[in-house]
């Protein structure tokens, strides 16, 4: 599987850069506390509307 992402993401960061876009690579995404808060609390109130 890590093979096939790692062949996607070759293909989406050359076409980006062909299409005129500055790409980073490896950059790890780190969640904010706050944003997962904020997720959480949407999730909640979705499950609890009826």
């Amino acid at each position: 599987m890590s093979r096939a992402h790692d062949i996607l993401e070759l293909l989406v960061d050359d076409y980006l850069k062909f299409s005129g876009f500055f790409t980073i690579n490896n950059v790890k995404f780190r969640q904010s506390l706050k944003l997962a808060t904020v997720v959480r609390a949407m999730c909640c109130a979705v499950k609890s509307e009826p």
